[in-house]
C-alpha cells in the first residue's frame, strides 16, 4: 500500500488512486471493497464526469471506466505523465509531462 493521491465518488462510493498503481472503491465505514491493478505506473487523478470514472495515471494513460470498476476503455495514451484531468465544459481535460 502506497500514498493515496487522488479521491472521487463515484457510483455511491469513494474511490482512491494511489502510488502502488492501484485504484480502490472504498465504503463510507472505510472498508476497501475493491482493489483495481489495471494502470501500470502511479494513479494521480481521478475524476467523475458525464456519469463515469475518470483515471489518470504516470503510466501515460486516461481510462474510462464503467460503474462496476472492472471494465474499461483508454482514452488516450501519452509518453508522458498524466498529472491531472478537469472537465472543461462537456470535455474532459488531461494534464501532462515530465
Amino acid at each position: 500500500k502506497d500514498a493515496v493521491l487522488c479521491l472521487a465518488y463515484h457510483a455511491d462510493a469513494v474511490w482512491s488512486g494511489s502510488g502502488d498503481k492501484t485504484m480502490r472503491m472504498w465504503d463510507y465505514d472505510g472498508d476497501s471493497l475493491m482493489v483495481c491493478n489495471d494502470h501500470q505506473k502511479t494513479v494521480t487523478c481521478l475524476l467523475r464526469a458525464g456519469g463515469a470514472l475518470w483515471s489518470g495515471s504516470h503510466d501515460g494513460t486516461v481510462r474510462l471506466w464503467d460503474d462496476s470498476g472492472f471494465n474499461f476503455k483508454t482514452i488516450a495514451r501519452s509518453q508522458a505523465a498524466i498529472s491531472c484531468l478537469a472537465l472543461v465544459g462537456d470535455r474532459v481535460w488531461a494534464g501532462c509531462g515530465g
